[in-house]
């Protein structure tokens, strides 16, 4: 009963051709820790980017509403970087959903 509700909430319920959903996505930080969270169960792609070229990027899977920690390098030269994340939904996939934010590194 509760996988089932889960995946209600996650959008996997029921594959419909004509269904297009868009994952809301935030992304957060606690401490040194990046997170990211989608609205639907989501396939992400996270690139780290600094002076527009990517250095870094990831790509995984998040469950609806709940933060996933981002796998990205530890150490990093100091320098002000973006984190830009594109996440479609695992079902009835419609536009990609995308958020930002600024990271810097002293």
């Amino acid at each position: 009963m509760r996988s089932a509700a889960r995946d209600v909430r996650g959008g996997l319920i029921a594959n419909c051709p004509s269904l297009r959903l868009t994952p809301t996505v935030e992304l957060s930080a606690r401490g040194p820790l990046q997170l990211l969270r989608c609205s639907l169960d989501c396939a992400y792609r996270v690139r780290l980017v600094r002076a527009g070229k990517t250095v870094a990027q990831t790509a995984a899977t998040a469950r609806a509403g709940e933060l996933t920690r981002l796998r990205l390098p530890q150490r990093l030269p100091a320098a002000a970087y973006r984190i830009v994340a594109t996440a479609t939904a695992r079902a009835n996939a419609g536009a990609p959903g995308t958020a930002s934010r600024s990271l810097t590194v002293p």
